[in-house]
């Protein structure tokens, strides 16, 4: 696919947003992370604990669910992230404090990246504050310096089986480095015994793979990634031009590397319909747009009432972002979204 300027496009959107009322929360609780991978960005994760009083985190859960339920939005996503989330003393209670929101007109999802470093009762306890929750998802990350022996690994899929088992959408993540093929496919064998999808990935640097796969490796990712979209078996994320041509992505990560841009200009529904949230409280509209900041949880924090533009220059390159609704003219029905 040849890319689509800028010019041309009349729309971008991720049908769930679009054509449902679900909000999105994107928090980040803490930066503190039990592990150290020598891969990790420095600034995903720190040894030092950084995590703000359970007080702080309750009231700001009732702020989050009324700020949005104000805009008419009856259903949020919260995408728990760190840092190692699971170790924040307050996750599980914050868990279950958004579970007492839950009725038959207000609805909560929730989505969890970790390593999956706690043992099975920490997670039985996972299972029990979230089994209100319509929607639930594990990203279990396989991170093979600590997962390092066959023990450490059964007791990887283990926990995961355990998930599955009660409900709880399991995956396992593996970034598959150059020269590691063989042993991605044995966890494709490892996992698939219990029915766990794994998704591998390649790693990348601004959406590029690293140099130093092969290209029998670049095409075993290329497979993968295309397990991952059979699996969904539906078109996520939509470009659609001025002309009335359509271009459906089956990921955001497939529409960032293959029509990447800045949205400035174009009306978003970031900061009404989505938020990122810092671990030191800081709302902000996203993460690419940070600097359109909506206040402190710590102080007091208002979302967007109406959709605005986009001011921002740089390239929309985080999924929540871009996930979000946005157009070119405000003409445009989507301002009738929640």
């Amino acid at each position: 696919m040849t890319h689509i300027l800028k010019d041309n496009i009349a729309e971008v959107y991720s049908a769930i947003f679009k054509y449902n009322p679900v909000a999105n929360c994107a928090w980040i609780l803490n930066r503190y992370c039990n592990y150290s991978c020598s891969y990790c960005w420095p600034f995903a994760h720190q040894k030092e604990k950084d995590f703000l009083t359970e007080d702080q985190y309750l009231v700001a859960v009732d702020k989050i669910i009324n700020e949005f339920y104000k805009n008419n939005f009856k259903t949020i996503n919260w995408g728990m992230m760190g840092g190692e989330v699971t170790f924040n003393p307050h996750y599980l209670t914050i868990l279950d404090e958004i579970q007492t929101y839950i009725s038959n007109e207000n609805k909560m999802a929730t989505n969890l990246v970790s390593n999956m470093s706690h043992l099975p009762k920490w997670w039985e306890k996972f299972i029990k504050n979230t089994e209100k929750f319509t929607k639930v998802k594990v990203n279990g990350s396989l991170h093979t310096e600590y997962i390092n022996d066959d023990n450490k690994l059964d007791k990887f899929r283990e926990k995961l089986c355990l998930l599955k088992s009660c409900g709880v959408d399991s995956v396992a993540n593996y970034v598959m480095l150059p020269g590691k093929m063989e042993y991605a496919k044995k966890l494709l064998n490892f996992f698939g015994e219990k029915h766990i999808f794994v998704l591998i990935k390649g790693c990348r640097v601004k959406n590029e793979f690293i140099s130093g796969y092969t290209k029998e490796e670049i095409n075993f990712l290329n497979a993968s990634s295309n397990e991952q979209l059979n699996r969904n078996n539906k078109k996520l994320l939509n470009i659609t031009e001025f002309n009335g041509t359509e271009h459906w992505f089956n990921s955001v990560e497939e529409l960032i590397a293959k029509n990447g841009m800045s949205y400035e200009g174009f009306y978003c529904t970031a900061g009404m319909q989505g938020i990122v949230i810092y671990e030191n409280g800081d709302v902000v509209r996203g993460r690419v747009c940070k600097e359109e900041k909506l206040g402190n949880i710590k102080t007091g924090f208002s979302l967007f009432n109406e959709v605005k533009r986009c001011i921002e220059k740089r390239n929309c390159h985080c999924a929540g972002d871009v996930k979000m609704p946005k157009w070119r003219n405000n003409g445009n029905n989507m301002l009738k979204v929640g």
